[in-house]
């Protein structure tokens, strides 16, 4: 026998159009590969520019630093403007050595009372969940009861409903099949009762203690109140000189100010900065005036809104949050 017409058919289809979906697939897999060398093409260029940009961010940071020693070295090689300059430098490491004085109080009572009212928030949070608790589980308790007291009833009126057969007790049963079909009922609702309070019961028990919310107003006003008044202690012995208002200059110049006087003058002016850097308080040695100074402030400090924890200059008279003493403000709490 010959090859059946189907079989003739399709061979002859094969042989004038030979499979191809090897082919396509082929194809496919380098169209998609071409696709993925461009992509990574484009994102290698984007790479290439980002560092390129860096770099020049860090070439420009490089040749300004290179210009400030350049500068510098300038300035220390003339006798009179290095003698200058160096007065202008101690003065900006004395108003950063305050400055980072008042920040390490702030950070440090800040830390303390975070750890009170944290240890407080949870030990509130964790009373309110005992009572929570203490209720929801009384209430299981007593949905349990209640259902196995609806259960036994239950029971009760099954088995005396089994007991009243034959026709002369047909009304007796009636009535007993009444009471039944209500307990059923009552039954129903007890579950759902017993369900519901375990479901309240599971939500408390899995909870979890939310975040802290953070320092509460009237600590952050007291940690700011006696950043205030450390600031001040550190300005005192300045104030009894001519200094802070040097200081309070330096610190605002990028580049040495040359206004110290002559030789005598800028060795005098040393002379007293290194005086204040030794006297510089520190807020184990002034914790007593510190706090006490604090106090008074509280009652009479004034606040424009009731969330404000920065009080105005005004109210409490300081100079050191008014002329902003150690760049205070900054540093004060928001």
């Amino acid at each position: 026998m010959g090859e059946p017409p189907f079989r003739r058919l399709m061979s002859a289809f094969r042989s004038r159009n030979p499979p191809s979906l090897e082919r396509d697939d082929r194809v496919l897999q380098l169209f998609e590969n071409r696709a993925a060398l461009k992509k990574e093409r484009a994102d290698l260029k984007d790479e290439i520019l980002r560092l390129q940009d860096t770099l020049a961010q860090q070439q420009g940071a490089t040749e300004h630093v290179q210009g400030q020693i350049e500068r510098l070295e300038i300035l220390l090689g003339d006798p009179a403007k290095g003698r200058q300059a160096l007065v202008f430098f101690q003065l900006k490491a004395l108003w950063k050595a305050a400055s980072e004085s008042v920040s390490a109080l702030v950070q440090e009572l800040s830390l303390q009372q975070e750890e009170r009212e944290r240890r407080a928030f949870l030990a509130e949070y964790q009373g309110r969940q005992f009572e929570l608790r203490r209720s929801a589980e009384s209430a299981f308790q007593a949905a349990q009861e209640a259902h196995a007291a609806c259960r036994a009833t239950l029971a009760s009126l099954q088995q005396e409903r089994a007991v009243k057969t034959g026709w002369w007790r047909y009304f007796q049963r009636r009535r007993v099949e009444s009471r039944l079909a209500a307990q059923e009922n009552l039954l129903r609702s007890c579950t759902r009762a017993l369900d519901l309070s375990r479901e309240d019961l599971d939500l408390i028990i899995s909870q979890s203690a939310p975040d802290f919310p953070g320092l509460s107003v009237l600590a952050r006003r007291s940690i700011n109140l006696a950043a205030i008044v450390y600031a001040e202690i550190h300005a005192m012995p300045l104030q009894r000189t001519n200094l802070m208002p040097l200081v309070a200059q330096a610190a605002r110049r990028r580049e040495p100010a040359f206004n110290y006087g002559d030789a005598a003058a800028c060795e005098a002016c040393l002379t007293e900065i290194a005086k204040a850097r030794v006297s510089m308080p520190t807020a184990a040695a002034v914790a007593v005036e510190l706090r006490h100074r604090t106090e008074l402030l509280q009652p009479v400090a004034a606040y424009a809104f009731a969330e404000d924890v920065v009080p105005s200059p005004e109210s409490i008279s300081s100079s050191a949050l008014r002329e902003d003493y150690w760049g205070l403000r900054a540093l004060l709490l928001s």
